[in-house]
């Protein structure tokens, strides 16, 4: 490198820190060839690479592949310092008349603050811009240029100090640290490191020498800004006639303002802008959006062929590689009929965006104007996706379908960035209200002080202007569901009637063939958190070093060409950019590169099959997909709290099983042709899914017995007993099948959501099915990995926690005779006594441990482990369980309030009684009871169970179906209560509400499932399979084990 085009005061070795590999790579052929590396040294640059790159031996040489190098070669380049080259780089040259603006610019007064740090920066710019008005005759008529400068400068300043800001912080913690800043209190210092550190150029200098990687970033993106804003101003300053005639802008108005960084930034810097005039906003976009011209012509198609109320888009001027659009603006509404309407268009939107497979249409790219959903950025459609290299396992072909479906548009509800903690943002079209972020977002915390730092802090999501208010106020979306879907059945019905003019050669969706569409490879908020990584002070010393983080993006990626070309922009500052052309299957990088064949087949060609199988079917079930997503997202806490009708039990009729028999098994073919079978024998169904925020989201099932395919598989199973049916048999296997493949990486050991579930399926599968040696196997890995997790448990109770755990290792060792089973079972009693929380009355447990609350009851509480512990005692000959299970009795005793006959709810701190339910309350509770009588000989048990059927029968029916909390749950306490004491009357009613519920859907066309709105939902807890087992149940209760009480298969 010629060392005469350094700029002042950075140092030959300090620059070549900012070469990337790719550059290093070509001074590699003829400066490096001839160094002598030592063996070792390149092995350990090799590790390091690895190390953090997260890179596997493959990956790694996949990587090597795609940039042409062997490994030999890339240990060396990572190894080598002395690089020289006589090329002069551009941005060198930059930097060099940046630093000298800043050295010959007095600075004027103004507020000391860590923007000072960029002012090299803002300068150059600043005269760059000017230097260009200069040259257009006449500027002055058409921009005010000073306050056109303040504005676009800001954003400018504020987009660099977002990349510098945090290692300008560290170089102010170090100074604090070394006494070099002068000052009596906080702000002082601050202020003294601006002035000596900042404000001094040898010393600001001194700093950018430290990271030359952030410096090289820093005025690389400030010529991407200027080359991208000039680029735009020019355009404007052509095309301005035409802009104030289409957008109706009075042509003495000239331009006062321009706001960038409205958007992400991609290909070197571009973004859209804002051009603000004195009464008007023109919205430019660097990027050729034909394909919103022939959206709106498509809107203008359905209008013709009968859509109604008719549908609305936005004016658009269109060029070769930029768009001009109009400012859509929100707007409210002042009627009910207008918010009617909104929905309706919006359904149709919907059903025309899903056809075009548009994706990302979320809260910030819909604007409700009035009565018009406005969709404002359309370079999504015709989206193609990359075929993952997945194996074709029922899950993923669920996956695939979600993929496929309405879902994947954006519009509707969708939980993103959820997990087992995180309850997730809604960010969708529909979405959009004020909420929290799942994730703390990097902030400035104790700013203008020399106690600045970035921390990680919870944020909200500001209100978006994509949902209808009327009169001022948003509106309930709950009532509007069915114009939603009244608009997409309408929509489609369209396209069924004209099917053949939509296709023509010369119909609206062939004028797509040659528009430019943008492919998202990964999610944005992926790509901000690694380009927000490498900004880290940690990674701006050297350039390789920040190439490592980013090198993480070759983990788990299939090799098409791609990656490379994230990795590029990345580096750059930009989040990555890719395009396609609608009727072609290339990939275009952001610079312009074409990866050929990138995909199987183009969007045209998909669009096409879209329409052409589109059928009735198809659009009942989007229509389906539209109902779950919308009403399983609206916050529901009261629904089971409202009785939806009234029971009058009544054991005087004798009550034919047949009814029952014939709608469970009307249920086992309704769940069987909604069945999504993998290559591996495999199945699964797609459902709604509990999010943390006790919300739903449409996923493919889980493994567990509470909701998921092992719950599924038991009742197929037994199905298959009453009702022999090969359909049934194979649904049974198969979802087994699926539960042993998607449940072994599961952490959590618990019998209704972990692997005790699988121990569970696989117990009562052999003792239906008789024993296979590969179950056997399963069942004796299961054990040693539960027997593993004993002191992972933190609930304890029957769901959740060692309590239900206990009872499936018991049947296992019970039902064959197993010895180790009983001993993990012990364990897990002994995990149980050295939790328990003492209290004046008896023990009881943390079963939630974020919660100090104890709670009694048979799922989450006291009576469920009481009984599990008397169990427990009676198989192990330990009494010291026996006398454990006797205090947590006690404390659930003490929960029965005399007054209102019933036990009081913990959950409220015993404000409140229990509802009568098996997860909570009276129900289960008399269930624990009735549990508990062969282990004690306690005349009290008997009056609680009366006490909990009577609270039952008073409290706990026409609220829900469910086993959970509904009514076929509580059915099982009076059906086992009557058999245990001998009362038939209450096995007559636990009969009687079954066929209730057949009638309830009879009349209504749906079962009441256990989750918001009572969405359908297949699972066996709260859905329709475990309505079916227990219509079984009721029927053969000889044959069919109570799975409430994780009781062992019933010998024949």
């Amino acid at each position: 490198m010629n060392t005469n085009s350094i700029p002042i005061n950075l140092s030959l070795p300090q620059i070549n820190k900012s070469l990337t590999l790719k550059e290093r790579t070509k001074l590699f052929c003829t400066s490096l060839e001839h160094e002598q590396i030592p063996k070792k040294e390149i092995e350990e640059a090799l590790q390091s690479w690895q190390e953090v790159s997260l890179l596997d031996e493959p990956t790694l040489q996949k990587k090597l592949r795609a940039t042409q190098l062997d490994i030999d070669t890339f240990g060396k380049i990572l190894c080598a310092t002395n690089i020289e080259t006589k090329q002069n780089d551009d941005w060198m040259h930059w930097l060099e008349e940046a630093l000298q603006l800043n050295r010959s610019t007095p600075v004027e007064d103004t507020e000391l603050d860590l923007h000072l740090a960029v002012r090299p920066f803002h300068l150059w710019a600043k005269k760059k811009v000017e230097d260009y008005f200069q040259h257009i005759p006449q500027i002055n008529q058409m921009i005010q240029t000073n306050s056109v400068l303040d504005s676009i400068l800001f954003d400018l300043v504020d987009g660099l100090i977002s990349i510098a800001g945090r290692t300008l912080v560290l170089e102010l913690h170090i100074a604090r640290e070394m006494g070099e800043l002068e000052g009596d209190h906080s702000e002082a210092r601050f202020q003294s490191f601006i002035k000596q550190k900042i404000m001094n150029p040898d010393q600001l200098e001194f700093i950018y020498n430290e990271y030359p990687t952030l410096v090289r970033l820093l005025i690389t993106r400030t010529h991407y800004f200027i080359q991208a804003l000039l680029e735009a101003i020019t355009r404007y300053i052509s095309d301005r006639k035409q802009i104030h005639q289409e957008f109706h802008i009075d042509p003495s108005q000239p331009l006062t303002s321009i706001s960038a960084g409205m958007g992400d930034s991609h290909q070197q810097g571009r973004t859209v802008m804002h051009f603000q005039f004195d009464s008007k906003r023109v919205i430019y976009k660097p990027k050729s959006l034909s394909v919103s011209d022939h959206f709106h012509e498509l809107l203008h198609w359905f209008n013709q062929h009968g859509f109604t109320p008719p549908l609305n888009g936005y004016h658009v001027l269109g060029k070769n590689d930029y768009t001009w659009e109009e400012f859509v603006s929100s707007e409210g509404c002042t009627s009910e009929e207008e918010i009617e309407r909104f929905y309706h268009r919006l359904g149709g939107l919907l059903a025309i965006v899903h056809t075009l497979h548009g994706v990302d249409f979320h809260y910030e790219n819909i604007i409700a104007r009035g009565e018009y959903p406005t969709l404002i950025d359309l370079e999504t459609l015709f989206h193609n996706e990359v075929p993952m290299s997945l194996e074709d396992f029922a899950q993923v072909r669920a996956n695939k379908r979600i993929g496929e479906s309405v879902l994947i548009t954006g519009i509707l509800p969708l939980i993103l960035f959820s997990g087992k903690e995180e309850s997730g943002v809604d960010m969708s079209g529909l979405g959009g209200l004020e909420q929290e972020y799942p994730t703390p977002i990097l902030q400035e915390e104790n700013p203008r002080t020399d106690q600045m730092r970035y921390v990680r802090k919870n944020a909200v999501v500001k209100l978006k202007e994509n949902l209808p208010k009327l009169n001022g106020q948003f509106v309930e979306i709950t009532p509007y569901v069915r114009d939603i879907i009244n608009g997409f059945n309408q929509a489609n019905q369209i396209m069924l009637e004209h099917r053949a003019d939509l296709l023509h050669d010369e119909g609206p969706i062939a004028q797509f063939k040659q528009d430019k569409v943008r492919i998202i490879l990964r999610n944005t908020q992926f790509y901000y958190d690694f380009l927000l990584e490498s900004q880290h002070p940690d990674y701006m010393e050297d350039t390789i070093e920040r190439e490592k983080i980013l090198d993480r993006l070759w983990y788990r990626r299939k090799e098409n060409g791609s990656t490379i070309h994230e990795i590029e922009d990345l580096l750059e500052g930009d989040i990555p950019f890719f395009t396609s052309i609608v009727d072609s299957t290339d990939l275009i990088s952001s610079t312009g590169k074409r990866i050929p064949h990138f995909f199987p087949e183009s969007s045209y060609q998909k669009v096409l099959k879209r329409i052409q199988s589109l059928t009735s079917e198809e659009i009942e079930q989007q229509s389906n997909y539209i109902h779950a997503s919308i009403l399983g997202n609206v916050e529901s806490k009261n629904h089971l709290q409202v009785k939806q009708y009234h029971f009058t039990p009544d054991p005087s009729h004798h009550l034919s099983v047949q009814p029952l028999i014939s709608a469970a098994e009307e249920i086992g073919l309704h769940l069987s042709k909604q069945a999504i079978y993998g290559v591996k024998n495999d199945v699964t169904w797609i459902s709604p899914s509990p999010t943390a925020n006790n919300l739903w989201t449409l996923a493919p099932m889980d493994f567990g017995l509470y909701s998921g395919v092992c719950g599924i598989s038991v009742f197929y199973g037994y199905l298959d007993q009453i009702c022999p049916n090969s359909t049934f048999r194979d649904l049974s296997h198969s979802a087994l099948q699926t539960a042993l493949h998607t449940g072994k990486h599961v952490a959590d050991a618990n019998a209704f959501m972990g692997q005790s579930s699988i121990l569970y399926t696989l117990s009562h599968m052999t003792g239906l099915y008789g024993e296979k040696e590969e179950w056997t196997s399963y069942m004796e890995e299961l054990t040693q990995f539960i027997g593993e997790k004993v002191d992972k448990d933190q609930h304890y109770d029957l769901i959740h926690g060692s309590s239900g755990i206990i009872h499936v290792l018991l049947n296992v060792a019970q039902q064959f005779n197993w010895a180790y089973p009983a001993q993990v079972a012990q364990a897990y009693g002994e995990h149980l006594i050295k939790h328990a929380v003492q209290t004046e009355k008896g023990v009881a447990w943390k079963t939630n441990p974020n919660k100090s609350t104890l709670l009694g009851g048979f799922s989450h509480g006291t009576s469920g482990i009481a009984w599990t512990l008397f169990r427990l005692a009676s198989a192990t000959g330990q009494e010291k369980f026996h006398e454990w299970g006797l205090k947590a009795l006690q404390y659930d005793r003490c929960l029965y309030d005399n007054r209102l006959q019933n036990w009081l709810d913990m959950r409220t701190n015993g404000t409140s009684s229990s509802p009568a339910q098996w997860c909570h309350g009276a129900s289960g509770i008399g269930i624990s009871r009735i549990l508990c009588l062969p282990y004690l000989q306690d005349k009290q048990l008997e009056e609680e169970i009366h006490s909990s059927v009577q609270a039952t029968l008073q409290n706990g029916i026409g609220y829900s179906q469910s086993l959970c909390h509904g009514d076929l749950g509580n059915s099982d306490l009076l059906l086992m209560a009557g058999d245990a004491l001998g009362q038939q009357q209450w096995i007559k009613i636990s009969r009687q509400i079954g066929h209730h519920a057949i009638q309830y859907k009879q009349s209504n066309g749906k079962y009441l499932t256990g989750i918001s709105h009572f969405l359908e939902t297949p699972g066996l807890l709260v859905g329709l399979s475990g309505i079916g087992y227990q219509l079984l149940r009721l029927a053969h209760p000889d044959q069919i084990p109570s799975v409430l009480s994780l009781q062992m298969p019933i010998k024949k």
